[in-house]
């Protein structure tokens, strides 16, 4: 039976009266749904939303699974699933203290970068120039320190035992961050040693541009890009393609 049919004649038993007839006709459709495996919503019911991805652990964990659990995590978390193919660039992590490159953030990244191109396909990876930042891309940046213990924020008093590395996706379309995650590693797996250019440099406190780069990683999804760090970052692609440059030997 047709679902008019049916609810003209349930208007004609209840004898006109519009509340019943509305909820009787409801009910055979209702029905008629059911019966074709279509689910009726419960009243009140909210739309489900996007999984959110579980933080990496607080604890210790191997460089390779921390890097794998921190990129994993920030993309998961930064809604892209509808927003089409976007290219994703690293402006190079530093060490917190000197605000130096270092073996393990030079590492680091290099861990980060195969994990996105081998399991995160909604992002393209790309160099970070001057001439992608026109893309409006979005941007990984992160730092790395000595902590007190596993799962901590304090700093390590002495010889750290454990490092806490901690890294902020942020979206060039919307001068937003997207998200920030954190993960520890055991010292065993950090060389601090700096990169070829900072070992050959005068030694210097690290200056405006850095402070602005470390308020930017350590920033809250949602919050607004450090607008010192936006209007550095042309030069910062410069500076940072230079050294790579250096440490290649390319002269």
């Amino acid at each position: 039976m047709r679902a008019g049919s049916a609810s003209a004649m349930a208007a004609r038993r209840a004898g006109g009266r519009p509340g019943l007839v509305a909820m009787l006709g409801l009910g055979v459709v209702a029905a008629l749904l059911a019966g074709c495996g279509v689910a009726m919503p419960e009243a009140g019911a909210v739309p489900q939303q996007q999984a959110v991805a579980a933080p990496p652990p607080r604890t210790a964990q191997p460089l390779d699974a921390a890097a794998a659990g921190l990129t994993d995590a920030l993309l998961a978390n930064a809604g892209l699933a509808s927003s089409g193919r976007r290219p994703l660039m690293i402006d190079p992590l530093i060490d917190r203290a000197t605000g130096f490159y270092t073996a393990a953030t030079r590492s680091i990244e290099a861990r980060i970068e195969r994990r996105v191109r081998d399991h995160h396909p909604q992002v393209e990876m790309r160099p970070f120039t001057i001439a992608g930042l026109a893309d409006q891309p979005l941007i990984l940046l992160g730092t790395m320190a000595g902590a007190a213990e596993a799962g901590s924020l304090k700093p390590a008093v002495g010889a750290p035992s454990i490092y806490r590395i901690w890294a902020a996706l942020i979206d060039l379309r919307t001068d937003r961050v997207l998200g920030r995650e954190m993960v520890w590693v055991h010292a065993a797996d950090v060389d601090p040693t700096p990169t070829t250019f900072f070992r050959d440099k005068p030694v210097e406190s690290p200056g405006p541009g850095t402070a602005a780069y470390l308020r930017t990683c350590s920033s809250s999804a949602g919050a607004p890009i450090d607008p010192v760090y936006l209007q550095a970052l042309p030069t910062q692609a410069l500076v940072a393609q230079s050294i790579a440059f250096n440490e290649a030997h390319r002269y």
